[in-house]
């Protein structure tokens, strides 16, 4: 759907034709001037983006986006891994042209996403496959529609790019396409900000009056008396001399001098009774809906105290429901206009939402310490979350009993020593043999060894009967690796 279409009334019998001289005339309008709202405010993408609350959210959303990395993964039945000797691993992680970082070309594209309903990168292709992306400006692309508003099965999908140098038509496998809220069997998407442009412009008209407030310096609630009527003339001097004298912000709190039976009284109509500051609050608020950001992130006061723990769920909360659906949008048109048909079942994009999910160091350090003693996590794994070079010995995943090896015999052996060392403890406390090994020992060994009633009693009779000064280390480990 089209610019045109999109934000014009439907004219009388019908819809507006594209090429007519009526929709030609009014894209321009649109496209240099942009729409009016009925506040009487002119909303188009560059005019929203002045507003102070729209462009607030705009940067919230692109610049947290394009910050997370964009990482690309193989998956193999060992579990996926990142596939940073594929060409497409630099474009989009580091360098996607010669001119532009990742960051740069995604915060554009998320720009234009959001001013304009859709985002083009230019595949530039070689012999080793796609060596660069080019970034294309949204507003000068045009969908050439076989049919309006549909899109029939399996027909090319063309664009026509006009370029300051040349017009030229480009087709749709050519091109890394990004769109949002675009209508079924089609592919332009629209704009959030030309959608929201009567809430847009209320914001604007609300801005612009405060900003003719503090410019004029003359409040409105302010009357003057006069004894006797004035001619045209006098009114003019009147009202000038006043302005020219007191008006402006260089002016303000200057001594009024009146004279000629002139009276100065307020009619009791202030900023905060015409609501102004309540309208410019909720309108921000409304612009804050419709991003999907979180108040506490544009410093709107609700009236509830934050909590750290609450701006938490707050942050953990904007990263699920308005962060998520974008990095989805974008990783799936990945798969589909940078990967060829063979590479899809095994490469994926992905981002990396912990670089901002990332807790604080203590956090992070608790949470590596349970994954390591856990035996999920091993510690050149944990170490390479935290950016620190690997280290040689690290990579076996440790056991929850004794951080050692994940050997069976080994930990059955550490355990059969920690076992015996008791034991040897209860005798050097003066213990009787017979109550060390009939009484304290077997239910030792079966809390803390896991051993069976019938396993404790085998070794508690050996032990107690035995004639020799060994530790019964061997004859433990035994039992412990039967089961």
């Amino acid at each position: 759907m089209s610019l045109i279409q999109l934000n014009l009334p439907n004219p009388p019998g019908g819809k507006l034709a594209l090429g007519s001289e009526r929709g030609f005339v009014a894209g321009l309008s649109e496209i240099f001037a942009g729409i009016r709202s009925h506040s009487g405010q002119y909303v188009s993408p560059s005019t929203a983006l002045r507003a102070s609350a729209v462009l607030a959210c705009i940067r919230i959303l692109t610049e947290d986006i394009a910050a997370c990395p964009l990482n690309l993964f193989r998956r193999t039945p060992q579990g996926s891994t990142m596939a940073s000797n594929h060409p497409l691993f630099r474009l989009l992680h580091d360098t996607p042209n010669n001119w532009q970082t990742s960051f740069e070309l995604r915060e554009g594209m998320l720009l234009d996403l959001l001013l304009h309903g859709r985002a083009f990168c230019e595949k530039i292709i070689g012999r080793d496959g796609i060596t660069s992306l080019v970034p294309l400006q949204a507003q000068r692309m045009t969908y050439l529609s076989p049919l309006p508003d549909f899109l029939p099965p399996d027909s090319p999908i063309v664009w026509l790019y006009s370029s300051p140098t040349e017009t030229r038509a480009i087709f749709d496998d050519q091109l890394w396409r990004v769109s949002t809220l675009a209508e079924s069997a089609t592919v332009e998407g629209r704009a959030i900000v030309l959608l929201a442009r009567e809430a847009i412009g209320l914001l604007m008209a609300a801005e612009q009056q405060g900003a003719r407030l503090f410019s004029n310096g003359i409040q409105t609630d302010v009357v003057f008396k006069v004894q006797d009527e004035l001619d045209k003339d006098q009114k003019d001097n009147l009202r000038n001399s006043l302005q020219e004298t007191y008006g402006g912000v260089g002016n303000a709190w200057r001594a009024l001098l009146l004279e000629g039976g002139i009276d100065v009284a307020k009619i009791g109509l202030t900023a905060q009774e015409s609501q102004y500051l309540e309208t410019r609050q909720f309108q921000t608020a409304d612009i804050a809906r419709i991003f999907r950001i979180p108040d506490v992130m544009l410093g709107i006061a609700t009236g509830k105290t934050a909590t750290f723990a609450s701006a938490e769920q707050f942050f953990n909360s904007y990263v699920r429901f308005t962060l998520q659906p974008w990095f989805r949008r974008i990783e799936q048109t990945i798969t589909r206009d940078l990967l060829s048909t063979e590479e899809q079942g095994t490469l994926y994009a992905r981002h990396d939402i912990d670089s901002i999910t990332r807790a604080d160091l203590a956090t992070r350090y608790a949470a590596h310490s349970v994954g390591i003693a856990s035996g999920f996590l091993t510690r050149n794994e944990a170490r390479q979350m935290e950016d620190l070079p690997q280290l040689p010995g690290l990579d076996e995943p440790l056991s929850p009993l004794n951080m050692g090896s994940g050997n069976p015999t080994a930990l059955a052996r550490q355990l059969a020593r920690n076992c015996a060392a008791h034991e040897a403890k209860l005798l050097a406390d003066g213990k009787s043999r017979a109550d060390v090994y009939t009484k304290l020992l077997p239910g030792y060994l079966r809390d803390k060894a896991g051993l069976s009633l019938v396993k404790c009693a085998e070794y508690c009779s050996a032990r107690l009967g035995a004639s020799d000064t060994s530790d019964g280390v061997e004859l433990l480990t035994k039992l412990l690796i039967a089961g």
